[in-house]
């Protein structure tokens, strides 16, 4: 096929954190280790021993609840670790360029662009204030925090369908999602959605292209 070949590909619905942003959390477990003197282990024991991140990721904290939370789980840390936590449980992320360029590609050539995450405030505030070009292409942004609802609730890929239908007369068949967590893109599949697991950018574009969508 060549670049000019007709696809049913009209829209992309794609995950965040490790698509589009690489990310890695153990950067949180290590500013709060040396802020509290504590080894890594014990700090990523105490925090994934709780559903803390789960609620807040959900919405059923709010940034102010969720920082109390995580502030109780370390008592030798000094005072002042509430001020800093914006910043040490936001800078998790790194930018995936190569992906930033595919999905400018992709919005030029009129495929309409949906964010679906499972993520929280204070991790989208920090990725909208570092990527704000990239955030900027999207034409909708559905987050778990937000929508109350964490992936795979199929509520959330109802909803998007339905608006991808109703506002821009996309056929689910012509929906594409794409998510580096394989139980998250079956969820896609069931609904009727072209899914793809995230890998890596090479098997991404020569996903697209099998699919007529020539991005370089």
């Amino acid at each position: 096929m060549n670049r000019g070949s007709q696809t049913h590909a009209r829209a992309l619905v794609i995950d965040l954190g490790g698509v589009i942003v690489d990310f890695d959390r153990t950067r949180t477990y290590r500013a709060l280790g040396h802020v509290t003197g504590l080894p890594f282990a014990q700090v990523q024991q105490r925090i994934e021993g709780t559903d803390l991140r789960d609620r807040y990721e959900r919405g059923l904290l709010t940034d102010e609840a969720f920082s109390d939370e995580l502030v109780s789980l370390f008592p030798e840390a000094a005072a002042g670790l509430k001020d800093l936590l914006p910043e040490i449980w936001g800078d998790i992320f790194r930018p995936n360029y190569d992906m930033f360029e595919a999905l400018r590609y992709l919005k030029g050539l009129g495929v309409v662009l949906v964010l679906l995450s499972n993520t929280s405030a204070m991790h989208f505030n920090y990725v909208k204030k570092d990527y704000p070009e990239v955030i900027a292409l999207f034409d909708r942004i559905v987050l778990s925090y937000e929508a109350r609802k964490l992936k795979p609730d199929r509520v959330l890929y109802e909803d998007v369908i339905a608006w991808l239908t109703r506002e821009h007369g996309v056929p689910t068949g012509g929906m594409l999602y794409v998510d580096d967590v394989r139980e998250y893109v079956r969820q896609s599949q069931l609904l009727g959605m072209t899914g793809h697991v995230y890998v890596s950018h090479p098997h991404f574009i020569f996903w697209l292209r099998t699919l007529g969508l020539y991005v370089p």
